[in-house]
């Protein structure tokens, strides 16, 4: 709300002009924060920090299930209830109130769907690294607040990258924090080529996978079942 607000704000004042229209921001937003709010990144980070807090870990470790699948569709399972629930009905109700912009045709929409899929298992991996970071430091909620900020920032979650300066805007593109908001709605706008949104999306979900399996193979040598 507060984003709509702002290009609001710069419409009303005629700041908006060109391919940066108010539909195009509001639309922007909209899609923006309805994959924020399906995502629900804290859910995995407090409840795998819960569990290495409390020491209840080993007891999960004697499933039969791996722990790391195991808490992949834990996760994918709560995302699927919060877009149901929550962030299909508030795009909907957005996209009716401000008309926000379809995509431009059929293959669009199909990469926009692929795409949302890579960014959820890219955001999944990036969270689940840093609550790794739990086995060295029970404590690490300020650098977790320190680490949102930049995320958001780098993942265009509140601004596109349309607008950064060229210094910032480069260095956003080759993080893999683009995958998870700019990448798939670039794609439903139609503005960026779906080969090398989605090879980008690729190579950085598989570079998160392979590490987050060995950083959780090193993490739980640590523990004695």
């Amino acid at each position: 709300l507060l984003m709509l607000a702002v290009w609001m704000a710069l419409d009303t004042q005629g700041a908006l002009t060109g391919n940066l229209s108010f539909k195009t921001m509001a639309s922007y937003s909209v899609l923006a924060f309805s994959l924020n709010i399906a995502f629900s990144v804290f859910y995995i980070y407090g409840y795998l920090t819960d569990l290495i807090r409390k020491g209840d870990l080993a007891m999960e470790l004697v499933r039969p299930l791996p722990f790391m699948a195991n808490l992949l569709f834990r996760f994918f399972g709560f995302t699927l209830f919060r877009a149901g629930f929550m962030a299909i009905p508030f795009s909907i109700l957005f996209g009716v109130l401000l008309g926000i912009q379809l995509p431009p045709d059929f293959a669009a929409g199909f990469f926009f769907a692929l795409s949302v899929l890579m960014a959820y298992l890219i955001n999944y991996f990036i969270f689940f690294l840093f609550a790794l970071l739990t086995f060295v430091s029970l404590d690490n909620s300020g650098i977790m607040l320190m680490f949102m900020s930049v995320s958001s920032l780098f993942s265009g979650l509140y601004l596109p990258f349309w607008i950064f300066p060229d210094w910032l805007r480069n260095v956003a593109e080759i993080l893999p924090f683009k995958g998870v908001y700019f990448t798939p709605i670039s794609l439903y706008m139609g503005t960026t080529p779906p080969v090398d949104a989605l090879s980008f999306q690729a190579l950085w979900m598989g570079a998160l996978i392979l590490v987050s399996w060995g950083c959780w193979k090193l993490m739980v040598r640590r523990i004695v079942v």
